[in-house]
């Protein structure tokens, strides 16, 4: 008998004590007063918060050291996390009903599940990062993009949309991780777009890039009719994609874009202002047009193919169509027309192909040099003989 009762005794010691240990893996650390994440009186535990801790910002604290990967993060109404020169890591949810500030070029916030700041901030001061890799991001409450960088580096993800303002757009945006990133609504980015891994999903939506795109690996992509829209002045460069639904678009104040990879979309748009787009060594192959209505077009080398059939497979309607080198045809070996009803042609150098029809009823065509080959499909009884050039 006394053996037994020994035995009981044991028994619920042991787990007495292994529920002591689990508790304290997945305890909770409030802070009790303003201060240093560092410090450890501040904290409710009375220790600086470790790794697998809840952690619950109850007052104003500034981060002023990498911390311990904690689990759950929340910063309650009213309070500021400010984080500086440092890495604050958070491998549970992050909850944020007060004001997360990144206030530093060196702040890296990586929140490695849930995030939702719904009721609260998400303030960028400087150039750090906020990384995102769960599968919900909710929303960034009010967001101030400053010279900041969001990078969503999960698997399948949605893009949060921004472009209520200036100020409360993305700065900088990566596509990282794995799967498909899939943009919400309609976004500006006033930095760059770079896509390091995975495909980014317009979804229909336009997409204002105020910079450059960039690319290492993966894709820009859309199920449906999208748009990439340039809209403001400077020199931009935009990389290699294929999505037959995305239409690259130019629109107000002067500037340029430039190709740096080979692109294949469905069409390129020269809408307003007096921006130069050009092609200069890379092959672009369009769906289904290319319009110039503003600025200029132009091409010193490489090729470019609109494979449409139709009489607006190109169109000039005001700007420029400058061929100063390369290969530029329109429509495939039947049918195709380059219309134009306004602006300038300058031919100067390179080859242009005309599947059918160069249609002109206003406008002025310069050619000093150079080769314009005009229905040079094989066969018959294609357009209209009267409006042909």
């Amino acid at each position: 008998m006394s053996f037994c009762k020994n035995l009981i005794k044991i028994i619920f010691l042991l787990s007495f004590y292994f529920t002591s240990i689990n508790f304290d893996l997945y305890a909770s650390n409030s802070t009790l007063s303003s201060g240093n994440w560092n410090t450890s009186s501040i904290w409710s535990s009375g220790n600086v918060p470790s790794a697998g801790e809840d952690v619950v910002i109850a007052h104003d604290v500034t981060i002023d050291v990498n911390t311990n990967n904690i689990n759950n993060l929340t910063i309650n109404t009213s309070i500021t996390l400010t984080v500086g020169a440092y890495t604050l890591t958070v491998a549970g949810n992050s909850d944020i009903n007060g004001t997360l500030a990144i206030n530093n070029s060196s702040s890296i916030v990586d929140c490695n599940s849930d995030f939702d700041a719904t009721s609260g901030n998400i303030t960028f001061s400087a150039a750090g990062f906020l990384k995102l890799s769960g599968s919900t991001i909710t929303s960034f409450g009010t967001f101030t993009r400053s010279s900041g960088t969001v990078e969503y580096d999960g698997a399948n993800q949605t893009v949060l949309a921004l472009s209520s303002s200036s100020s409360s757009s993305y700065n900088n945006l990566i596509i990282n991780g794995t799967g498909t990133k899939t943009l919400a609504g309609t976004s500006k980015i006033y930095g760059d777009l770079t896509l390091t891994a995975s495909d980014f999903d317009l979804n229909g939506k336009t997409l204002y890039l105020k910079e450059n795109m960039t690319r290492s690996s993966g894709n820009l992509i859309s199920g449906s009719s999208a748009n990439i829209t340039i809209d403001n002045s400077g020199s931009h460069n935009i990389c290699a994609f294929s999505d037959n639904d995305v239409t690259i678009k130019t629109t107000s104040t002067g500037g340029s874009v430039t190709t740096t990879g080979d692109i294949s979309c469905k069409s390129i748009d020269l809408t307003s202002g007096t921006k130069t787009f050009l092609i200069d060594g890379e092959t672009v192959n369009l769906e289904e047009d290319l319009v110039i209505t503003a600025g200029t077009f132009q091409m010193t080398s490489g090729i470019l193919n609109i494979n449409s059939n139709s009489g607006t497979s190109a169109v000039v309607e005001g700007g420029t169509l400058d061929l100063d080198g390369g290969t530029l045809t329109v429509g495939n070996s039947t049918e195709g027309d380059l219309t134009m009803t306004s602006g300038t042609m300058d031919v100067s150098n390179g080859i242009l192909n005309i599947a059918d029809e160069l249609d002109v009823s206003n406008g002025t065509i310069t050619q000093s040099g150079g080769t314009i080959n005009i229905k040079s499909y094989v066969g018959s009884n294609n357009g209209s003989s009267s409006a042909k050039f």
